[in-house]
Order: C-alpha cells, then sequence, then structure tokens
C-alpha cells in the first residue's frame, strides 16, 4: 500500500493546492489517515469481487502510532516538563513581565501544540489583544493549523510577517448562521469567507458565492466588512509564522521520511494472525473413508502391519508429514498451527519499528533494555544524539524564531497598551535589546554529573579560560538560577563577608597573641 493511493482518496480542491497535503499529513497525526478508505481490513470480497489490500483500512496502527510517538519525543525535548527554555534579560521588570506572559496565556502548552502541528510543514501563531471598551486588555495565544492561511513577507525582511489571509469554502447555511443575508435557493451553494490580518488590524471581508469568483464578466471584489472587522494599530502584524520564507511558506515535513514505513508496518501488522496461518506448520485432519486404508506413523520398537498401513477402520493415526487421518466421509481442513513462524514475524516487525524510529530520530532507550546500574546524563545524550541533535534545531525554529518572537511583540504590547495578566496591571518600560532563551539540559544531571561538572568549571576558572560569571551561566538551567549577574552579586556579597570575618577574627587573633605568651590571657 502507498501513501500516494490513500492521500489520493483524500478531499482535494483546486482552489487550495497547499490544503491538502497539509491535511493528508495532519490526519496522519490526529489518527484519520484511514478514514477515506472504501473497506474495513477483515472485508476480503464485495460480491463476488476480491478487494485489493490497498482499498482496505487497517485494523492496527502500530506503524502510525509510532510515528506519532517520535513526533511526541521530539515534542517533549523541545517544550516538556523542565525542558521549556528560561527569559534571560538584564531588564528584572521586562524579566518578570515575560514570565507573567508565559504564565497567564498557557505559552508552554500553546507551543508544544505549535511544535506538533508544524512537524507537518508549518505552523501560525496569532498573538490576540482583547480589550473591553474602557478596561484593560488581555492577551491570548491561538495556534493554528495553515492549510487555508497564507502569508506575506517582508522583502527586507524575510522572517518578518507583514499580513495574513485567511481564505476558506463554507455552505450557505454556514453564512446565513455568521449573520449574514443567504437566500434559501444558495444554503447548499459554495461560499468563500475571508479575513485578514495587518499591522493596523483583522479585516472581515463580505462572503461571495464560490461561483461569482470565476466570472469573466464581472469578477469579484471583496468588500470590507467594517461591521465585524477591529482596528488595533499595534504597528505590527501579530503573527509568527514558522515554516519556510517567500515563495516557500512551508517547511519540510519532519515525519516524511517514515510515512512509507509506518503504513507498511500498520498493513504488515494487520496481515500478521492470517499470515501466520500459512506459515507456521499448521496439522492437516483428513477424513478418510472406510474402504480406504489409513497410513500409521511407525511407533518406536513396534513393527507396523503392511508396511505402516492400518486397517480400514481401525481409528486416528498421525503421520511424520503432519497429516492426520481419521475413518470417516471424506475430508480435509487444517486443524492446528504450532507457532514456528511467530518469532520470525515478530522480529520482522520490531526490526522495521527501530528502522523508522532511527529514520525519524526518535527516542532510542527501550524501557525493557535500560540496565539496572547507573545511567548518567552523558550517557543518555550519547544513547539518543540523533534525538538530541534533531531537538536543536528545533529549539532553533520554535525558540529563536517563534518562542522570542512572540515574546517581543507581547512586550510591545505591554508598552502602548494597560495590560491584565494574572489578576494584575501589567506595565513595561526600559529596553530589552538582550533579550534572549536559556535552555537547559537535556536529562538531569545525577550528583556524579554535577561533581564532574563543578570540577571541570573550576579548573577552566583557576587556568582564566572562563569566568566566573560564564560558569555560572552554564550551571543557571540546571539550579534554576533566574538572572546570572543577581546571583553574581549574591556570591560576591558573600565572599565580600566571608573575608571581613576572616579579617576580623585574624586581627583578634594578634591582640591576644602577646598576652598568651606572656600568662595575662584575657
Amino acid at each position: 500500500m502507498s501513501f500516494q493511493i490513500i492521500a489520493a482518496r483524500h478531499p482535494h480542491d483546486k482552489d487550495f493546492p497547499r490544503a491538502t497535503g497539509i491535511n493528508v499529513r495532519l490526519s496522519l497525526l490526529n489518527g484519520t489517515f484511514y478514514s477515506y478508505q472504501p473497506y474495513p481490513f477483515h472485508q476480503e470480497y464485495a460480491g463476488n469481487e476480491y478487494i485489493p489490500l490497498h482499498d482496505r483500512s487497517p485494523n492496527t496502527h502500530t506503524g502510525t502510532n509510532q510515528l506519532r510517538t517520535v513526533i511526541d519525543d521530539h515534542v517533549s525535548m523541545l517544550f516538556g516538563d523542565g525542558h521549556f527554555p528560561e527569559v534571560d534579560t538584564a531588564n528584572a521588570v521586562v524579566r518578570k513581565a515575560a514570565k507573567d506572559f508565559i504564565k497567564d496565556v498557557g505559552l508552554v502548552e500553546r507551543m508544544r501544540e505549535a511544535a506538533r502541528i508544524g512537524s507537518v510543514g508549518s505552523v501560525g501563531i496569532h498573538l490576540k489583544v482583547l480589550q473591553r471598551p474602557g478596561g484593560p486588555a488581555r492577551m491570548f495565544v491561538d495556534v493554528h493549523t495553515t492549510a487555508f492561511l497564507t502569508p506575506e513577507f517582508d522583502p527586507y525582511a524575510p522572517d518578518t510577517v507583514l499580513k495574513v489571509t485567511e481564505l476558506y469554502k463554507v455552505r450557505g447555511e454556514r453564512v446565513r448562521e455568521m449573520g449574514y443575508s443567504v437566500p434559501d435557493d444558495s444554503l447548499q451553494s459554495l461560499w468563500f469567507v475571508q479575513r485578514v490580518w495587518d499591522d493596523l488590524g483583522e479585516w472581515w471581508f463580505v462572503p461571495w458565492k464560490v461561483e461569482d469568483q470565476s466570472r469573466s464578466d464581472r469578477p469579484h471584489v471583496p468588500v470590507i466588512d467594517h461591521d465585524k472587522s477591529v482596528t488595533h494599530e499595534l504597528g505590527f502584524c501579530p503573527w509568527v509564522w514558522v515554516g519556510g520564507l517567500n515563495a516557500e511558506i512551508d517547511g519540510p515535513c519532519t515525519f516524511e521520511p517514515g510515512i512509507e514505513e509506518a503504513i507498511q508496518l500498520d498493513m504488515l501488522d494487520s496481515q500478521i494472525g492470517r499470515a501466520l496461518k500459512y506459515t507456521m506448520d499448521p496439522t492437516l485432519l483428513m477424513l478418510v473413508p472406510s474402504a480406504v486404508p489409513m497410513m500409521a506413523a511407525p511407533v518406536a520398537g513396534e513393527t507396523s502391519e503392511s508396511e505402516g498401513q492400518t486397517p480400514a477402520g481401525q481409528g486416528m493415526a498421525k503421520t511424520p508429514s503432519t497429516v492426520l487421518t481419521m475413518d470417516a466421509e471424506g475430508d480435509a481442513k487444517y486443524l492446528e498451527i504450532a507457532g514456528g513462524g511467530i518469532e520470525a514475524a515478530s522480529a520482522y516487525i520490531k526490526r522495521q519499528k527501530s528502522n523508522l524510529i532511527e529514520t525519524l530520530h526518535g527516542d532510542r532507550v527501550n524501557p525493557e533494555e535500560v540496565t539496572q546500574g547507573h545511567q548518567g546524563a552523558k550517557s543518555l545524550e550519547m544513547l539518543n544524539a540523533s534525538l538530541l541533535m534533531h531537538t536543536e534545531k528545533l529549539r532553533v525554529t520554535y525558540g529563536e524564531g517563534a518562542l522570542l518572537r512572540l515574546l517581543r511583540m507581547a512586550l510591545k504590547v505591554m508598552t502602548s497598551v494597560t495590560v491584565t495578566m494574572n489578576e494584575e496591571v501589567v506595565s513595561v518600560s526600559g529596553s530589552w535589546t538582550d533579550l534572549a532563551l536559556r535552555w537547559g539540559d537535556f536529562y538531569p544531571l545525577t550528583p556524579s554529573d554535577e561533581d564532574q561538572t563543578a570540577t571541570a568549571l573550576k579548573s577552566l576558572i583557576d587556568t582564566g579560560i572562563m569566568s566566573k560569571e560564564t560558569a555560572t551561566k552554564v550551571i543557571a538551567g540546571h539550579y534554576d538560577i533566574e538572572n546570572v549577574a543577581e546571583e553574581r552579586a549574591k556570591v560576591e556579597a558573600e565572599q565580600a563577608a566571608a573575608d571581613l570575618r576572616a579579617q576580623a577574627q585574624t586581627e583578634h587573633a594578634a591582640k591576644i597573641a602577646p598576652n598568651k605568651s606572656s600568662g595575662l590571657e584575657s
């Protein structure tokens, strides 16, 4: 079964050439990829015609489930518990505001969703600013699939979105539900719905019939619906686009190399029950008429009659060729299977799953094979080197390319609009040009790892290769050090206090030393 055969059965629309490819790959993530297969797997015939395998939906999803597991592994290593980056800046007000924003909008979960959806090639992240008349504003973050979204980038800054256009089709009855006037005879007709975001606002357009789009005598010109449209004048388009740039708005699908193998695994695992019956040494039961003599297997130490033949009507016998014969009217059927072929089938599936994980840079740690002994962080990093290298790429794409850009947008909003976050009014001032993300270790350090790290950092500091501040930055994520400069100031203050105590003790010892020598200690 081929991916292209199944994908061709999914809905296609000539007006949205990108949508089919994106939606088909999204269906692999949400488990609906086989929804358009004509027949269930157990149905072999439609009338008198045999149903080929490529027309059936597999009854097990071993491969596609494994594919989703690998994507979840990537997302977990990127934005999972303990892996979300810390915000780093010298401006304490900005740092707190950024952390409040992350908590208030549930950005950890939103970024996980974005990384999972974005694995198909692109994802859109929308920063919404909602404000009641006369009240403070609140910010929200929405994650969108991009099948019906088209970005426009700044030609002089190709990583900056100037405009995002949403265009899709709905039935006329849905247009009526949106509050527009639709004739009764057009309720089942297809209509275009369009919305545009730019640096000034969110613009809705009055829906129009699809058939009006292609009229040569009077081409349709979209009309802005000012009642639904909203002007925000933020000065920037509140969207972050993760994918390609300029004309190539979609990047590569990260799980594309494993799709064919995943489908093959689904079909193989669905077939394995039937395949075992034909490959695992079945015993054949033959019901032989009484007039036909039955072949009996020779028994050790005994001599069979008539060179191994038993007179008719004397019961049941099994030959060395796994044929079981009985005295009855003629018939034959498979009676049992020995089970010898299941090892080969299981080994093949296991090998294919391993190949799929390796192809997609998945987690290679098998809980059943992990030893009971010490598993240090560095050992796990070496074992999962492929997974971590891929996650490093995702950190650039979704960290510096998406999360950091979204944080800067939110901070710009806080400087111009009164914002409420976590039920507190927040205002931001000052500069955040040094805003950065600080990523932690992929695996928590063990006490042994901590000792080795401390020794190595001390050696680098003592030899003048690394400063104490840089060494603190290296371990900041693991020890939850929010601000390196403040931590260094605390350390220096404690060291200065310790030096003063040591100096005072030395001076006190010097004063009483003469008295001790003369025996007049006070």
